[in-house]
């Protein structure tokens, strides 16, 4: 295009700006009380937030044992938060889940002892964590912090079509979490991360990690969808949103389990898009969008090269980017072992385990007027993502 040029001090500039989301990885305090986790990037002061964290308290490297953790919560003090952890090196798999209706930190470790838990509330430019289980390390995390002008926490459970209208207004987009019911157990590692928006219709996906307990052989598999926010036991257990409604949205449920969701409304002059594909093996994976600036993007992926099927071997990425910081949540454990071989990674960048705790795929990931993100990946496996940004 003959005369047009891009100045790269505008493109710096606009990437280093302020918006209503932003990515503060932090460390757990093993001092216990409270633990404020604030941000600069914030246009104003956040109104809800998703944690993840898993166990690792080194970072960047693979760990024994999986752990993963997820919560979110709003300013109206509503919180939910679910784990699911796989003991590593032994002959019976070990494996323990649990979700709080209560606490978005919540975290047991695999051999089922709580490790940390805690409330969140949120302050100026941040949040703050009231641990009533202090840390027993200092385990790597992330908060996503958003500024929006509606949300909410709640739960669904039961079967068929049920209309939610318990938000109050039409969501923009929506979290959901579960690990198959509430409370703690202790025969599977089961835990399921879900998204959906309103793009031109709804859109939704998510990844769903299950690690069998109780076996002599571990018996480990994934499975990704594009089509549910939840999706387990090839489609038994299955959550699809079918509508987002004046005051709420519509779920079609199979399969009688607590689930809890998390529900976003945009503030003015704010976008969020969709995008679904495979990563690329020849080179950076692009995820075009048609907003203005992408200010964060979640990217869901596991070892799935078909969507919908059951993948052996149990394998989880959870990426959070606002574009200046990077921080996923990666777990794996290996199928048909006879003795267990689990482990786990907080990476500061894009970064995918193999189903044996290799490395799939790792890189950087830049926002702006595209998401990419860096580096190769062994195969074309799939991702779900959302961006969110300004129009």
């Amino acid at each position: 295009m003959s005369g047009f040029v891009i100045n790269p001090y505008a493109l710096a500039a606009a990437a280093a700006a302020t918006s209503n989301f932003a990515v503060e990885p932090f460390t757990a305090d093993t001092g216990g009380g409270t633990q404020d986790i604030t941000t600069t990037k914030l246009n104003g002061n956040p109104t809800a937030c998703l944690v993840v964290m898993t166990h690792d308290t080194a970072g960047d490297g693979v760990v024994a044992h999986a752990g993963i953790m997820t919560g979110f919560a709003s300013d109206a003090v509503s919180e939910y938060g679910v784990y699911g952890s796989s003991e590593d090196n032994v002959g019976t798999t070990d494996n323990h889940r649990g979700a709080s209706t209560t606490q978005t930190v919540y975290f047991l470790d695999h051999n089922g002892t709580t490790r940390c838990a805690g409330d969140v509330s949120f302050i100026t430019d941040g949040i703050r964590i009231t641990w009533t289980t202090t840390p027993t390390a200092a385990f790597k995390g992330a908060v996503v912090l958003m500024e929006l002008s509606d949300e909410w926490v709640g739960t669904t459970t039961g079967t068929g079509s049920q209309s939610v209208t318990s938000p109050g207004f039409q969501p923009d987009f929506m979290f959901t979490g579960y690990n198959y019911e509430p409370g703690t157990a202790s025969d599977w590692n089961l835990h399921c991360f879900g998204m959906a928006c309103e793009d031109s219709g709804v859109k939704q996906g998510s990844i769903n990690y299950a690690d069998d307990g109780n076996n002599a052989t571990s018996d480990t598999w994934s499975r990704t969808s594009d089509d549910h926010i939840s999706d387990y036991y090839n489609g038994s257990w299955s959550r699809t949103i079918t509508s987002f409604d004046v005051n709420g949205f519509t779920i079609s449920k199979s399969g009688n389990i607590t689930q809890g969701h998390f529900c976003g409304k945009l503030k003015a002059g704010d976008a969020v898009e969709w995008e679904s594909g495979t990563l690329s093996t020849v080179g950076n994976t692009t995820l075009s969008h048609t907003m203005t600036t992408s200010r964060l993007a979640i990217i869901l992926a596991q070892n799935a090269t078909s969507l919908e099927t059951d993948t052996a071997g149990a394998v989880y990425a959870i990426c959070v980017s606002d574009g200046t910081d990077t921080y996923t949540l990666c777990a794996f454990s290996e199928d048909a072992q006879a003795t267990a071989d689990t482990g786990g990674e907080s990476a500061n960048n894009f970064t995918l385990l193999t189903g044996t705790g290799g490395i799939q795929c790792e890189g950087a990931v830049t926002l702006g007027s595209e998401v990419v993100i860096g580096g190769t990946s062994g195969a074309a496996v799939h991702y779900v993502a959302l961006i969110l940004g300004e129009s």
